[in-house]
């Protein structure tokens, strides 16, 4: 059963991303379509973020009709 997102008991992070390094795994959505999710992994959280929504992440964020990329969870 499908779940819409804006029923969903969790929201994207609404705090500040932290500066460690100390590695993260964390989960994007597409701000445009809340069934179309990634998973990543990194050192460097807030830079990769931006990466993903700059259309330098992954090739499977690339698709500008998907962004904005919401991080969800980390």
């Amino acid at each position: 059963r499908e779940i819409p997102l804006d029923i969903h008991p969790f929201a994207p992070v609404a705090r500040l991303i932290p500066d460690t390094t100390g590695g993260f795994v964390y989960l994007l959505v597409s701000g445009r379509n809340c069934k179309t999710t990634y998973i990543g992994q990194t050192k460097h959280l807030r830079q990769r973020v931006i990466q993903h929504n700059t259309g330098d992440g992954s090739k499977m964020t690339k698709d500008v009709s998907k962004h904005p990329w919401l991080l969800m969870a980390f």
